[in-house]
């Protein structure tokens, strides 16, 4: 279960979570670009920090995109 802002989430969200490699191919960069844009404090905080990475919700990622004028490739 995952909490986000004061709303519990279902464990039905596995295609509603994304980690480095998939918001990669949404933008179009490289994985070594998501985390510098990760870094940033306008990208989208994630949900969770794994052993296999972080994962971030795909809406929180969209969003994000579309303030910044970026197109999903």
């Amino acid at each position: 279960m995952v909490v986000k802002a004061g709303r519990v989430l279902s464990f039905r969200l596995v295609d509603e979570l994304v980690g480095t490699a998939e918001i990669a191919v949404m933008l179009g960069v490289t994985k070594q670009r998501v985390h510098q844009l990760a870094a940033s404090a306008s990208f989208p905080k994630p949900v969770a920090v794994l052993s296999a990475g972080t994962i971030w919700l795909r809406e929180d990622i969209e969003e994000w995109m579309e303030s910044h004028g970026r197109t999903e490739t």
